[in-house]
C-alpha cells in the first residue's frame, strides 16, 4: 500500500502487508477533539489475497506513516469493490467468490454473506 501527498521526490510511505495486488482501498475519517483538531484516518484495504487489511497512523506526530493494525479473511476470491459506511461503522467488501461481506468496526468481523 503506497501513500501518495504532493511531494516533488516520490511517495510519502510504503506500507507493507498484502501478498498479492490490492485492488480496493476505503477509508474513514473522524474528529479527534482530544490533542488536536486533526483527523484520524483509517484505511481499509482489500485485493487478490482475499484478506482485508486495517491501517492506522503509526504516531499522532506524523500521521502519514501508517501501520498495519488488523487483517481479516473470509472471501474465498480476489476482493473486487469496497466502501465504508459511516452510518453503519462497516467497510463493505464484493469478491470474485460472488459475495459482498461487511466488516464491521472496530472488530472487524464478517457479518452474513
Amino acid at each position: 500500500l503506497i501513500i501518495w501527498r504532493y511531494n516533488p521526490h516520490g511517495a510519502a510511505s510504503v506500507s507493507v502487508g498484502h501478498t498479492d495486488w490490492v485492488e480496493v482501498v476505503a477509508y474513514t475519517c473522524k474528529l479527534e477533539l482530544e490533542v488536536t483538531a486533526e483527523p484520524a484516518v483509517t484505511l481499509f484495504s482489500g485485493g487478490s489475497d482475499s484478506v482485508v487489511r486495517t491501517w492506522e497512523p503509526a504516531t499522532r506526530l506524523n500521521s502519514h506513516l501508517y501501520s498495519h493494525t488488523g487483517k481479516s479473511a473470509g472471501h474465498h476470491g480476489a476482493i473486487l469493490c469496497s466502501a465504508y459506511c459511516d452510518a453503519a461503522v462497516a467497510f463493505v467488501t464484493g469478491a470474485d467468490d460472488c459475495t459482498i461481506r461487511a466488516w464491521f468496526q472496530p472488530t472487524t468481523v464478517a457479518a452474513a454473506q
